[in-house]
């Protein structure tokens, strides 16, 4: 061998070791900021909790044995019991047998096989995280050795995985590549704060076989629209190119075309809320932006001041019920809490809001203060509000859902766009709530793995609206032309002419003490047969002369999953009764002509349990439904209902209300 030759690949050599070893190397973690999280944990009380909570985690992990899966992880909503619609309980060292958390029945197969690999991946990724935190804190060599044998097995990995997915979209690691651009910003973080402790043969295999691939594939499959799923693969690529300090990464992922800021003016809406109408999507789409928001301080950009971004801090505390519990808006999970201190820490820090901190508080009031992101960003007090207003009634006008509030009932009215991929075909459904009980609720979505999630959650059967000739709604957008939260009793109108060709839909509802007037009026010019749709948690009684139903209701649009299905006729008006807790809810209809009266069980949520239900059935071109909620707790108070020159007379013991029913309500 020539020594010119000898010197041109030690060159070589030199060059490609100086080019890992010398980039511009920005930690996610600055020393500032690691000397203010090192003097809050030795002056505050709570940070010493998130602290240890933060090294039990990584000492778990430095003394756990690595096992990667050497095979790709599969769809989460995969991770689901076929009868109880629940998630499956996880537990690392089952990977082929997986346990229903309701009645303990062991299930196997494939796709569940995949699933399970979904969240060891991610437990790994946020292992390495954790691990790398750690070190930042401590300097305590095992903690790095760890997270370096992690990166280093997925570098040796990665070429092995093998997704049989086809479709655009597609991921290597994963399914789907909007796992990839959950699953980066952690690995970015483990091979940014780890990477003064790698040797230079390490970065090479650690960039070249695993950070490089998996930015790529996110690039290759990522989503070409305004979506929750381009924010995390926006957030992804970003802080891989933060890691890696490489602005051809970083920088189209916040300024480019459907980057970040793109992502944020045009995803999130003018009243605060996520374009895709669910309030699970509008924490999901605000956490991959705080993801990048958070570390992008520390690379030039301050992307907390963005337009939009505090609303979208403000507008669930507006729409929540009292206890925090969300509506399950679209595809949404019911019983969600609104909770997410991690959020709200990173809120607080960024804009000095005294509701966040009340808000964090009461989060605090059942659960320690000791999150990741309270420990990283955490200020060192919260700041307690002296006085604090009742939260308001609200109209989100970009999102088309109206709340109105009064005493201790929630009423929510949903009017606007249908919100994407992940709407529900149910304009102008309602949900009612007295404190936080939810008596009407919207039953959200299951996993979307079901034939269930199609069948009967995104149907307009499972929501308290009107069907058209049994068939579900079309995507549509009606406007709200009332909302009067201060009238004597508080109102609201909406309509939608856009749900079925040819036909307006029209609802009034007047919140009163204890009750709700809802005034429906449907005008086409062919007669059609509607389905005016209740549904109500409890038992359901009544005095109706009810006999079974055999016909069917329909054929699919959700009528398939209805059960125990009874019916009479009558032109007079009727009453039904849910017992559920403390409370009972009357239903008063006033009578019209050959109204058919059906009740019915349908899917609750878990969707093992069944929610009773009444459908209001007529046939004609136009009509008027007239109705009536009163809930209770022992005795009902409205004595009788009475229709006079097309106004409402609602009678008490000591009064009379009259609720005027005209064109302009």
């Amino acid at each position: 061998m020539s020594r010119k030759f000898i010197i041109i690949i030690f060159c070589s050599f030199f060059l490609t070791s100086w080019a890992f070893s010398a980039f511009a190397y920005t930690p996610f973690l600055s020393d500032e900021q690691i000397r203010i999280i090192k003097e809050n944990i030795d002056h505050k009380d709570w940070a010493k909790k998130a602290y240890r909570a933060l090294l039990r985690e990584a000492d778990k992990w430095a003394k756990h044995p690595i096992d990667i899966p050497n095979e790709y992880g599969g769809w989460s909503h995969d991770y689901v019991c076929p009868k109880h619609g629940v998630s499956l309980v996880f537990d690392e060292t089952s990977p082929h047998s997986h346990r229903c958390s309701t009645d303990n029945q062991l299930y196997t197969g494939d796709k569940l096989d995949a699933a399970w690999r979904f969240y060891m991946h991610f437990r790994y990724s946020r292992a390495v995280k954790n691990l790398a935190i750690a070190y930042a804190l401590t300097k305590e060599s095992h903690y790095a050795s760890a997270g370096r044998t992690i990166l280093l097995r997925y570098a040796e990995l990665w070429p092995q995985y093998k997704n049989p997915r086809t479709k655009k979209g597609r991921g290597h690691l994963f399914w789907q590549v909007l796992d990839e651009g959950q699953w980066a910003p952690d690995i970015a973080w483990g091979y940014n704060l780890l990477h003064s402790t790698f040797s230079v043969s390490d970065q090479q295999t650690i960039e070249k076989n695993l950070l490089t691939p998996l930015y790529n594939i996110i690039q290759e499959e990522q989503m070409q629209k305004i979506h929750n799923h381009r924010a995390w693969e926006n957030a992804g690529s970003a802080l891989l190119g933060f890691a890696m300090d490489k602005p051809p990464w970083f920088k189209p992922a916040i300024d480019g075309p459907l980057g970040f800021r793109e992502q944020v003016v045009n995803g999130i809406l003018d009243d605060g809320l996520w374009f895709e109408g669910s309030t699970g999507y509008h924490f999901f789409a605000l956490e991959a932006l705080a993801t990048l928001m958070e570390v992008a301080p520390n690379f030039g950009y301050d992307l907390a001041g963005a337009p939009k971004l505090k609303a979208m801090f403000d507008a669930p505390l507006a729409l929540s019920l009292p206890s925090g519990e969300l509506p399950a808006l679209n595809d949404s999970t019911l019983g969600k809490t609104l909770s997410y201190p991690d959020l709200y820490e990173l809120a607080y820090s960024w804009y000095g809001d005294p509701l966040f901190s009340q808000h964090l508080q009461n989060i605090y009031r059942n659960k320690d203060r000791n999150s990741l992101r309270s420990l990283l960003y955490g200020k060192p007090e919260l700041v307690k509000q002296t006085t604090l207003s009742p939260i308001p009634s609200v109209n989100f006008t970009s999102s088309g859902v109206a709340v109105l509030r009064r005493n201790n009932a929630y009423l929510l009215l949903k009017y606007g766009p249908h919100g994407g991929g992940h709407g529900h075909f149910d304009k102008l459904n309602f949900i009612l709530a007295e404190g936080s009980v939810w008596l009407s609720p919207d039953l959200g979505t299951s996993k979307y793995g079901l034939p269930i999630y199609e069948g009967w959650f995104k149907q307009t059967l499972s929501h308290n609206t009107i069907l058209v000739d049994q068939k579900r709604q079309k995507e549509a957008s009606g406007q709200l032309s009332v909302f009067n939260p201060n009238a004597p009793i508080p109102c609201m109108k909406a309509s939608v002419d856009n749900a079925y060709p040819g036909v307006n839909l029209e609802r009034s509802l007047y919140l009163g003490d204890s009750y709700l007037v809802i005034y429906d009026r449907i005008n086409s010019s062919q007669i059609h047969t509607y389905d005016w749709v209740y549904h109500n948690y409890g038992h359901l009684t009544h005095h109706l002369p009810l006999k079974p139903l055999s016909k069917s209701l329909g054929k699919g649009n959700g009528y398939e999953y209805l059960e125990s299905l009874m019916h009479a006729v009558t032109k007079d008006l009727w009453q039904l009764t849910w017992q559920y807790h403390q409370y009972n809810v009357r239903l008063t209809m006033l009578g019209a002509p050959d109204t058919e009266v059906i009740t019915a069980q349908g899917p609750g949520m878990p969707i093992s349990e069944r929610l009773p239900m009444v459908i209001a059935r007529r046939k004609a071109a136009k009509t008027e439904y007239i109705t009536v909620l009163e809930w209770y707790q022992e005795q009902p108070v409205l004595k009788s209902v009475r229709l006079v020159d097309n106004a409402l007379q609602l009678i008490f013991p000591d009064k009379t209300t009259t609720i005027p029913l005209s064109e302009k309500n």
